[in-house]
């Protein structure tokens, strides 16, 4: 009789001694209880083992490459395939290329402050370029609700101005055009802005053909302008000299 009959026959009629003594009774089923905990456990344990066997089996072998780019194709979200060099995949290529040089820029910097508020553009970056990699009759999944879990709004672009408002409240006024440059956070910043410069065209020009969102675009404009506040305030705080473009020192 195994552990599951011998429980429901003892429920069902249990010996005189346990009538007699409700404690003997107790003590009995909290035993039985603890014997089903462990064998709960035991099963646990070994579905566990399983699920790490067959993640080792089947998922540690999978690599990066999928070899279905060769052709210079790739697919975009919603499983369209499209050229490499499209204007949609040229626009978040751009977008992602902006991500890194951010990246880089973070690599130079001290200022927890600053660096949240970067973290938090690259995460919104990636908003947009799975946007950006979204054909337009693809948003909408066949079910009425959107592919894209987030999307840019004008919260995100609201919160650029705050900060720039914030930053430029402790430099000093802009009389010249600034030569980009100063130190390495600084020229980073000054690279990714003019990135963002040309992601933002990029979408520009994909919207000439195929419909984007208007946020996108403003959000990447008011990005550029953020990049070019930020790394002036940047050069403020390390106490880097700007150079400036005045024709009159010609």
């Amino acid at each position: 009789m195994n552990f599951k009959d011998n429980y429901i026959n003892f429920d069902k009629n249990p010996s005189p001694d346990c009538r007699e003594n409700p404690f003997l009774k107790k003590k009995i089923v909290t035993e039985s209880w603890k014997l089903l905990q462990k064998t709960f456990e035991i099963c646990v344990f070994q579905d566990i083992l399983l699920f790490t066997f067959y993640k080792m089996k089947y998922f540690s072998t999978m690599k990066i490459y999928t070899k279905t780019g060769d052709k210079g194709q790739t697919a975009l979200y919603g499983g369209t395939r499209v050229s490499k060099a499209s204007a949609r995949v040229d626009s978040y290529g751009n977008i992602d290329e902006l991500n890194s040089f951010i990246g880089i820029s973070k690599s130079h910097i001290e200022d927890e402050e600053v660096l949240k508020q970067l973290k938090k553009i690259q995460f919104d970056l990636f908003t947009v370029g799975s946007e950006a990699a979204t054909p337009v009759d693809k948003l909408m999944l066949a079910n009425g609700k959107s592919r894209l879990p987030l999307i840019i709004s004008e919260t995100e672009v609201e919160e650029l101005e705050n900060w720039m408002d914030a930053f430029e409240g402790k430099l000093e006024p802009l009389q010249y055009f600034i030569l980009p440059g100063g130190g390495k956070s600084a020229t980073f910043l000054h690279a990714a802005r003019t990135i963002c410069r040309r992601a933002e065209r990029s979408l520009v020009f994909l919207n000439e053909s195929e419909e984007v969102r208007p946020e996108l675009i403003k959000y990447l404009n008011r990005l550029s302008d953020y990049l070019f506040v930020l790394a002036r305030y940047i050069s403020k705080i390390n106490n880097e000299t700007e150079e400036y473009w005045n024709p009159n020192e010609r």
